[in-house]
């Protein structure tokens, strides 16, 4: 190893093949093979061990099979023996979930009222945080990643439901907001409970190859488009208990935000079309 300072150039590692036995979107057609007394199926998901664990185990009791059950909770204390395609898999996950959802999701400002529960709310675009959904990260508890605009954050006075507004033009004269950063580079953000940003949680060895807690999470808020760029959030309570965000270019991408991302300042700048 290269000690710290010599100048000494050390090459990018190479990117990992993934062997043929290690395609997990081939683990249904290996449990067909299993359940048949195939001895080479047995070898190919061991080989694979816990990557292929959470999967197995939903085929398994979908079809209601107590040994491949054994088998799949066997499987979960195996690190894999050939390199599998699982942190790409359920980086497609997430891209798939931003395709699907832009099909029907409406503009911020023309949705309505969005409900969240949960004593927090979060707004993001899951493209800023894929690694984090496929491979493990809190952004919501980063300081750096809500002064960049990862993820935008307000917490709540109440655990209860409550309605999310997005509002066009500028905050009504006098009204004191919490400002907020928002990053949005695939025209889509999620509004909904902080924690469907997150990644696996910590100790998980079961990890879905072709799902994120995003997906879990999904019918806790909503999908809305949005333009793209740095924008400035200016988030306030209006009279019905409604959390109002006014969305727009933000004037000063470099400011330091602090580190609480609810600290009040001065209303936007006039709200400008398109």
């Amino acid at each position: 190893m290269a000690k710290q300072g010599s100048g000494k150039k050390t090459k990018p590692k190479k990117k990992a093949k993934v062997s043929p036995d290690g395609d997990l979107e081939t683990i249904e057609a290996h449990v067909e093979a299993y359940l048949a007394g195939k001895t080479d199926a047995a070898t190919t998901l061991t080989n694979m061990g816990r990557d292929a664990a959470h999967t197995v185990l939903q085929l398994a009791q979908a079809k209601n099979s107590e040994p491949l059950e054994q088998f799949a909770r066997r499987l979960a204390a195996i690190p894999p023996q050939v390199e599998t395609n699982l942190k790409d898999l359920r980086r497609k996950s997430v891209r798939r979930r931003i395709e699907t959802e832009r099909k029907h999701a409406p503009k911020a400002e023309e949705a309505g009222e969005v409900r969240v529960a949960g004593g927090a709310i979060a707004v993001f675009d899951p493209q800023r945080v894929l690694e984090d959904l496929a491979l493990g990260g809190r952004p919501r508890q980063r300081a750096e990643r809500l002064q960049a605009g990862d993820i935008a954050c307000l917490g709540l006075s109440t655990a209860e439901e409550v309605p999310v507004r997005f509002r066009a033009g500028p905050v009504p004269d006098g009204q004191p907001t919490a400002r907020l950063r928002l990053k949005v580079d695939s025209g889509m953000v999620f509004v909904g409970p902080p924690e469907a940003a997150d990644g696996p949680r910590m100790g998980t060895v079961r990890l879905d190859p072709f799902s994120t807690r995003l997906d879990e999470l999904a019918p806790r808020g909503r999908f809305l488009r949005l333009s793209n760029g740095i924008l400035g959030v200016w988030a306030y309570r209006d009279t019905e208990g409604a959390v109002c965000l006014h969305v727009a270019a933000d004037p000063d991408p470099d400011a330091d935000l602090g580190l609480s991302p609810l600290a009040p300042v001065a209303p936007p700048p006039p709200h400008q079309g398109g």
